[in-house]
């Protein structure tokens, strides 16, 4: 996805506004335009959406500005990314640099990051008149949005929801693809990445150079069906079960980020979910979560030196759009580190998501983030090498398992002294789901480490979620 903020973005919107063909005067127009000025500004904003154009949109955001009021924030983030004209953008910026005390980047694309940001970490709660505003712009979009979206009654949630430059299906998903052996996937490097499950007792490889360009897989794996959501923008792959008790769900892109992280919407019912926490928050499904697998970021030589007779996907076909017989089919790069790599080679984000504190860790770096009950811990990959290391967090004991590309984390049944545990046994003991390791000077007594459901993710997606985190730092006592 990539975030577009000009002009072309409300075509829609603005050629749907009525005309004034019937008076076909250049007077009256002026006289409409003097009655718009004379309105306040709620009876401007309800003009406004009567009848869409930069002017009116110009006019509100400057009269937003001048109030100094923080709630106009969100308001004011919505006229600057979908852009309308060169001067709503100036006048947008220029309201939100006097209502947020921050300076203008000077760049748009910039600004929408700076500015969305403030407005998702101050936790503002627009005017209830706010859905009403937010509906109608993203329906400008996507005319199927206001469905979606009508039901969020928290409009903090609402105002953090942005459009991500692409609609519904946009980015097209994989579609039961087709299950290669390791030993047919000739076409597989050793050293590149794939996100590695474990279904029933079925072990399957997804690799990125696919997953990054399509972000989602509707698949079934040992009779069992699942969704591989995959959000290229925070760099993290889950695997949800999808069977519900009354129907088998599948997904889509729906266009729509918040935090930077995609939300899927499910075919079945139109349900958003927010991809990270696989919990719909809107449509029918709103509440309810899904649940997900253990997997394991790692390179494709390391999954199948532990599991050689593990399932892949063959190489994708061209995507063909059957429904839209107007838009060209795609052949992608599946070279690996194709997709995104402008991307993951700059520091900044395309989105806005809380803000960050970057001191420790930069907004890119990526993390294994480990939620135990009411603490939660980020391990940067970067500080691991390739042994495993045993460490208590809280009154947790935990395994850390490097992967090469990522880590398993394991939690022990009990605590022990960590220079007890005879953690250099892990390299030959461990499997997906638990791990054994011998008690120095007992007389043959075992502890067992238990497999946890980490998320892999870059370190603003992850503070996104738990802002309270403790950051991993190796200490010396550490094996």
């Amino acid at each position: 996805m990539k975030l577009f903020i000009v002009a072309i973005s409300v075509i829609c919107l603005i050629s749907c506004a009525p005309k004034d063909e019937e008076a076909g005067t250049s007077s009256t127009t002026t006289e409409r335009k003097t009655a718009f000025l004379e309105l306040n500004l709620d009876a401007k904003i309800l003009r406004f959406l009567e009848s869409p154009n930069s002017t009116f949109a110009a006019n509100i955001a400057a009269e937003m500005g001048q109030t100094g009021n923080r709630l106009w924030a969100p308001w004011l983030m919505d006229v600057l990314q979908l852009g309308f004209s060169s001067e709503t953008i100036l006048t947008s910026t220029r309201a939100l640099q006097d209502i947020t005390g921050i300076e203008s980047s000077g760049n748009v694309a910039d600004d929408a990051v700076l500015y969305g940001s403030w407005i998702r970490s101050e936790a503002l709660e627009p005017r209830s008149d706010y859905k009403q505003w937010k509906l109608a712009f993203l329906g400008a979009l996507d005319p199927s949005y206001p469905k979606y979206l009508q039901n969020i009654n928290d409009l903090g949630v609402l105002a953090g929801i942005r459009w991500g430059g692409v609609r519904r299906g946009g980015i097209p998903e994989l579609n039961y693809p087709e299950h290669v052996k390791a030993r047919e996937a000739k076409f597989l490097t050793p050293d590149e990445l794939v996100i590695g499950v474990i279904v029933n007792e079925t072990p399957i490889a997804y690799p990125l150079r696919f997953i990054n360009h399509h972000e989602l897989v509707n698949d079934v794996v040992d009779d069992t069906p699942l969704t591989l959501g995959y959000c290229s923008l925070c760099r993290s792959g889950v695997v949800y079960l999808t069977e519900l008790t009354e129907e088998i769900l599948t997904f889509q892109t729906s266009g729509l980020l918040i935090d930077s992280n995609k939300i899927m919407v499910d075919n079945n019912t139109d349900s958003l979910w927010q991809h990270l926490r696989g919990e719909s928050i809107s449509g029918p499904m709103t509440g309810t979560k899904l649940d997900s697998l253990s997997s394991v970021s790692t390179t494709w030589s390391s999954w199948t030196r532990k599991h050689p007779d593990s399932l892949t996907i063959a190489t994708p076909e061209t995507t063909w759009f059957a429904n839209q017989p107007e838009r060209k089919p795609i052949a992608y790069d599946y070279t690996p580190n194709a997709a995104y790599k402008r991307y993951y080679a700059q520091k900044d984000l395309w989105f806005p998501t809380l803000t960050t504190p970057t001191t420790l860790l930069d907004l890119k770096e990526e993390v294994v983030g480990v939620s135990l009950p009411n603490s939660q811990l980020a391990i940067p990959i970067n500080k691991l090498d390739d042994l495993p290391i045993v460490e208590h967090f809280g009154a947790h004991t935990l395994l850390v398992v490097p992967s090469q590309g990522g880590a398993r984390v394991y939690k022990a049944d009990r605590t022990r002294p960590l220079d007890q545990i005879a953690v250099e046994q892990t390299q030959e003991k461990w499997n997906e789901a638990s791990v054994s390791i011998a008690l120095r000077n007992t007389s043959g007594q075992k502890i067992t480490f238990k497999r946890l459901n980490t998320r892999q993710m870059f370190w603003f997606a992850w503070y996104a979620l738990h802002p309270e985190t403790v950051i991993w730092d190796p200490t010396p006592e550490s094996n």
